[in-house]
């Protein structure tokens, strides 16, 4: 299996891990690690990181400066369907 490969998979497991993720920082690695691994795939970027924003959002609701930052992203990523469920927390 190629590092490139085993970074994906990795990547690919954890919206599904528990507890949900609220590291914001660790969040914004993967999405640069995915970036690094499949440039530009906004489909991939949705499902794994635009999940993690949103698992991350659901964990801090009441961080309004990380949700206003998570729905941005979300936005600039063409994740609408994350978008919308941050965007109640704002």
């Amino acid at each position: 299996m190629s590092e490139k490969s085993a970074v994906l998979l990795h990547l690919e497991e954890l919206p599904e891990r528990k507890p949900l993720f609220s590291d914001i920082e660790a969040i914004e690695l993967y999405d640069e690690a995915l970036d690094e691994v499949l440039p530009g795939s906004n489909e991939m970027w949705e499902r794994i990181i635009g999940q993690l924003r949103w698992q991350c959002v659901k964990v801090n609701p009441k961080n309004e400066d990380l949700s206003l930052k998570c729905f941005q992203e979300c936005l600039s990523k063409g994740a609408l369907d994350h978008a919308r469920q941050v965007s109640p927390k704002l």
